[in-house]
């Protein structure tokens, strides 16, 4: 296979461009030593550390990107109008982990993070922790201006500003970090959420609307004899079905090891079909659930007090308030 010609690049020359080039030697000759017997454990422990030198690189050099960015350095220098654009040519990575790091670079040009700088100079905090922290406090601290500018004057004055909302975010998080040492990234935005939801007690309403109003399914013949099925819509409702899908599954087994997991979860909707049509004419339903749906909903929460803290999953996923108010009376409610 031919390729075009490319003129050579230039080396860079510079006391960085050396270090780097020396460490990178050191590296890439420790990785690629026979591992003695007994040494796994540390080896794996020097790798580690040595993506956490090289995530502290790509962290230095995020505000100084932002920084370009605001002054449009980047765009005439760098050929590229986004910080995005620009991590994602000049360092190969997919656009969604270069928006997470461009976020975090205007965060950090901003001094909108402080904490998050604190921990991550401590080493508490990895780069797509910080990046996630970032993310997950723009988007709520954008979706928390938008609602302060339609509030009327007792309720700005009742709520706390975009930035202290974005200040109690972090702080938040940080400290939910420093109590969980080992959560991971996705565990990190499941508590954001948690944390917004106690923040602005009515998000999760909102969400929920939002979400209802573009709910769909679709249901049609394909050419092969067969069908397809897609639906969406709002998260607390997959819970639902969720439950559902659970209740209806075989469980796994001996006798159903060669049946893949979809095609059990079609089995397992098949049944619920036919479960509910077979009960259409019924006057009332077993009074055993067929589905379990653990939810905790707090004494004061349920009381109406929607400062207290929301209603959650056993996974922890919080549920918006109308749900809860619609499901049946036979769910329990486990206050706290």
């Amino acid at each position: 296979m031919s390729f075009p010609p490319h003129a050579p690049r230039p080396t860079g020359n510079t006391p960085v461009d050396k270090a780097m080039a020396g460490a990178r030697e050191m590296a890439v000759e420790f990785s690629g030593r026979d591992i003695p017997f007994g040494c796994e454990t540390e080896t794996l422990a020097q790798f580690r550390r040595l993506n956490q030198e090289t995530d502290r690189i790509r962290y230095g050099m995020l505000p100084a990107l932002a920084r370009m960015e605001a002054t449009g350095v980047l765009l005439e220098e760098g050929g590229q109008r986004s910080i995005q654009a620009w991590v994602t040519h000049q360092w190969g990575t997919a656009p969604a982990e270069a928006k997470s790091l461009a976020t975090l670079a205007r965060a950090l040009y901003k001094q909108q993070l402080p904490l998050v700088e604190e921990a991550f100079g401590k080493q508490t905090l990895s780069l797509g922790e910080a990046c996630a922290i970032a993310t997950s406090t723009e988007k709520a601290t954008t979706e928390w201006a938008k609602v302060l500018e339609t509030a009327d004057e007792e309720f700005r004055a009742q709520r706390p500003s975009v930035e202290g909302f974005r200040a109690r975010l972090e702080y938040g998080l940080i400290a939910y970090k420093q109590e969980c040492p080992q959560a991971s990234v996705r565990q990190l935005r499941d508590a954001a959420k948690w944390f917004m939801a106690r923040l602005d007690p009515d998000k999760a309403d909102r969400d929920y609307d939002e979400t209802f109003k573009n709910r769909g399914a679709q249901f049609s013949p394909t050419f092969e004899s067969g069908f397809l099925l897609r639906m969406w819509g709002p998260g607390a409702d997959h819970e639902l079905i969720q439950a559902a899908l659970q209740a209806y599954t075989e469980p796994y087994g001996p006798e159903n090891a060669a049946v893949p997991k979809h095609q059990r979860t079609y089995d397992a909707m098949m049944r619920i079909f036919e479960t509910a049509l077979g009960h259409r004419g019924c006057s009332s339903l077993s009074r055993q659930p067929l589905a379990t749906l653990n939810i905790t909903v707090p004494l004061k929460r349920f009381l109406g007090d929607g400062s207290a803290e929301p209603a959650t999953t056993e996974d922890g996923v919080v549920l918006p308030d109308q749900m809860v108010a619609r499901l049946p009376p036979t769910v329990g409610c486990a206050g706290s």
